[in-house]
């Protein structure tokens, strides 16, 4: 599996384990049999499409409840939140993945940040954590359908995650993300979080993206929890930071 190299990063944290410390992989997963459909361009009308988003900034939908919070997740986030325990993506200056703990509906705090004292007290090693992280991402993004939205001539032009969860940020990192974009949007396809609640979604090669900036900005400046001002790039060969738009 494609994966990609992150750089591990405890902020005034002593070193964790040994084996924490050296590169791991993270992950996006395509079909394979999807090499040849979709392509880079990714503008090919779908068979079916789900209803136009509306406007890009509509507020997120209500999480839904779930048993039990997720005890290993990560939240990608902005590198000056200081996360403990943290991995710069590639490519990237100001976005990290953070290690976090969903916490119950009725905490003070949505999510709980590791401490590097707190994992090896646990005795989970970096890549355990990460694959348990995957999962819960995977279970999360199982949840969600992304909403289409169309240019004027009916072709895809962006499609848009939106949930109540605090997690969503993660759903970059399951397996199946890509999966539903591999006959429209195409394999590789380019990122947009400008909160925690919601994730866009355009082809790698369209020019797009550009057109929303100002939206991407206005969210993350009105955002309780902002996201990251970072473009990311997906592929079956991983995640990479290849850009950013501005905010305030």
């Amino acid at each position: 599996m494609p994966s990609l190299a992150l750089a591990f990063r405890f902020a005034r944290r002593p070193i964790l384990a040994a084996g924490l410390c050296a590169a791991i992989g993270i992950s996006a997963r395509a079909d394979d049999r999807a090499q040849e459909a979709g392509g880079e361009g990714g503008n090919a009308k779908p068979a079916a499409a789900r209803e136009d988003a509306g406007d890009p900034s509509e507020k997120a939908a209500e999480p839904e409840k779930k048993a039990e919070p997720e005890r290993f997740a990560i939240a990608i986030e902005p590198k000056l939140m200081a996360a403990p325990v943290a991995e710069a993506i590639r490519g990237s200056k100001k976005s990290v993945a953070a290690a976090v703990r969903e916490n119950a509906p009725d905490a003070a705090e949505p999510v709980h940040y590791y401490s590097a004292e707190e994992l090896k007290a646990l005795g989970v090693e970096w890549a355990e954590f990460l694959a348990e992280a995957r999962a819960a991402a995977g279970r999360l993004l199982a949840t969600l359908k992304p909403e289409i939205v169309r240019d004027k001539d009916g072709l895809v032009e962006y499609a848009v995650f939106r949930s109540g969860s605090h997690l969503t940020s993660s759903i970059v990192l399951a397996d199946g993300f890509l999966e539903p974009f591999r006959d429209t949007l195409g394999r590789r396809v380019m990122v947009a979080i400008p909160d925690r609640f919601t994730v866009f979604v355009f082809p790698r090669v369209d020019s797009a993206v550009a057109d929303y900036g100002r939206t991407f900005a206005e969210i993350y400046d009105n955002a309780t929890y902002p996201g990251i001002t970072e473009l990311l790039e997906v592929s079956p060969d991983g995640i990479r930071a290849i850009g950013a738009f501005n905010a305030d």
